[in-house]
C-alpha cells in the first residue's frame, strides 16, 4: 500500500513559500521609509520573533539587508522619545507615536540617517534593537504605523486654532453659575463605544451621563464616519478624556479594528485640544487602593459586582441598566478622577446615574 504524503512536510514546504514571498516583499531599502518600515514591521518581524526567514535570507547580503532594515525601525523607535507621557505599554519608547514620529521624516540616505541615530545614543539604540526583537511588542508597534507606512503630523504640534472673537460664558441651565466642568471617559470597542460624562463641581461628581453606541454604517470606512461625528460632538469643552488603551497580541486578528477606533478617539482630542490620558483595564477594574472598582470576578458574577461598586462610589446611584461598554467608561473615569482627588461628596446625597441619548443619530 502506498503511503499518503505527510501533512507537516506539506505544511512545512508551504509556510517555507509564504516566507520567501513575504522576505521578497519586506527586505528591501528602496521607497519611502515609513511605507519599509510599515510592511516590515507588519509582515516581516514576526518570522525574525520565529527565526522562520527562509535559509538563503540567514546569510550573506540578505541578512545585511534584514539587519538594515531592522535597525531602520529602531531608529524610527528612537525618534519616538518625545517629552509626553510616557506610554502605557513601555516606560520609555512610544511605539503609538511611530506615525508622527516619522511625518515628513524623508532622509535622503537612509543608512546615515540610522546611523546618526545611532551615534547620538547607543545605548538607546541598542535599547530599540531589543525592543523590536521582544514578540509581546509586536502589537504596539503595529498599531503605531500601518503597513502601509501613513503617518501624521503631532496633534501636539499643531498651532491651536484662533480664540473665538467673544467666547459665550458657559451658563448653568439651574441657574446663574457657571456651569461645572466636565470630563469624559471612552472604552473604545468594535462592538459598542462606551461613554460617560462627568460634571463635577468644587472636586465633587454631580451627576454622570453615559450612553453605548453601535459602530454604524456600510464598511469600515462609513462606521469611522460616524464614530467621528460622535465622538467630535461628545468632547467639545471637555477638561480632559480618559481612554482605555488596547493591547491584546494574542488577538491579532482583531486588533486592526481595534486600533481603528482608538485613532478616531485620538485624532478628535487633538483636534479639539482635549488632552486625554489612557487606563488600563486592570486598573480601573481591580485596583481599588487606587481608585479602582476593585473587582477581581469573572463572569457574569463580575456584572453584579460592577453594579455595587459603582453605586458605593457614587453614594447608592442605581447602576443596573449600564451595559459592558458603558459599565467600563464609568469605571475608566472614576478611577482617572480619583488620582484628581474628584470623587462623590463624602456623606452626600446619591449622584445621579443617567442614560442619555447619543449626541449624534445611530441611523
Amino acid at each position: 500500500m502506498i503511503a499518503a504524503p505527510a501533512p507537516a512536510a506539506t505544511s512545512a514546504a508551504s509556510a517555507t513559500a509564504d516566507a520567501a514571498t513575504i522576505a521578497a516583499k519586506v527586505l528591501t531599502l528602496d521607497g519611502k521609509l515609513a511605507p519599509i518600515i510599515g510592511r516590515f514591521v507588519h509582515h516581516g518581524l514576526h518570522l525574525e520573533h520565529d527565526d522562520a526567514w527562509p535559509s538563503d535570507y540567514k546569510k550573506g547580503g540578505a541578512k545585511k539587508t534584514r539587519q538594515k532594515v531592522r535597525d531602520l525601525v529602531a531608529a524610527a523607535l528612537c525618534k519616538t522619545l518625545a517629552p509626553v507621557e510616557p506610554s502605557e505599554c513601555d516606560p520609555a519608547f512610544r511605539p503609538d507615536r511611530l506615525l508622527y514620529a516619522l511625518h515628513d521624516c524623508e532622509p535622503k540616505n537612509k543608512q546615515t540617517w540610522t546611523a546618526a541615530i545611532q551615534a547620538e545614543d547607543t545605548v538607546r539604540f541598542d535599547a530599540a534593537r531589543a525592543f523590536i526583537l521582544v514578540p509581546t511588542n509586536l502589537a504596539a508597534l503595529q498599531a503605531g504605523l500601518c503597513e502601509h507606512g501613513l503617518t501624521a503630523p503631532d496633534p501636539a504640534l499643531l498651532p491651536p486654532p484662533p480664540p473665538p472673537l467673544s467666547a459665550p460664558p458657559r451658563i448653568d441651565l439651574r441657574g446663574d453659575n457657571v456651569a461645572p466642568d466636565f470630563y469624559i471617559a471612552m472604552d473604545p470597542s468594535t462592538a459598542g463605544f462606551g461613554f460617560a460624562k462627568f460634571h463635577v463641581r468644587d472636586s465633587c461628581i454631580e451627576r454622570v451621563e453615559y450612553f453605548s453606541v453601535k459602530l454604524r454604517g456600510s464598511d469600515i470606512a462609513a462606521k469611522l464616519v460616524h464614530l467621528t461625528r460622535v465622538v467630535a460632538a461628545v468632547l467639545e469643552g471637555a477638561r480632559e478624556c480618559f481612554i482605555e488603551p488596547y493591547f491584546a497580541p494574542d488577538r491579532q486578528s482583531g486588533a486592526p479594528v481595534n486600533h481603528y477606533v482608538r485613532a478616531i478617539a485620538l485624532q478628535q482630542c487633538g483636534l479639539a485640544h482635549v488632552p486625554y490620558q489612557w487606563c488600563e483595564m486592570k486598573r480601573w477594574m481591580q485596583d481599588k487602593a487606587n481608585g479602582g472598582l476593585g473587582v477581581t470576578l469573572t463572569g457574569d458574577e463580575k456584572h453584579e459586582a460592577f453594579r455595587v461598586a459603582i453605586s458605593g462610589r457614587l453614594n447608592g446611584a442605581a447602576s443596573s441598566l449600564l451595559d459592558n461598554d458603558e459599565t467600563a467608561a464609568v469605571g475608566i473615569g472614576l478611577r482617572k478622577l480619583h488620582e484628581k482627588q474628584i470623587s462623590a461628596a463624602a456623606g452626600g446625597n446619591a449622584v445621579p446615574l443617567l442614560r442619555v441619548s447619543p449626541p449624534v443619530s445611530e441611523k
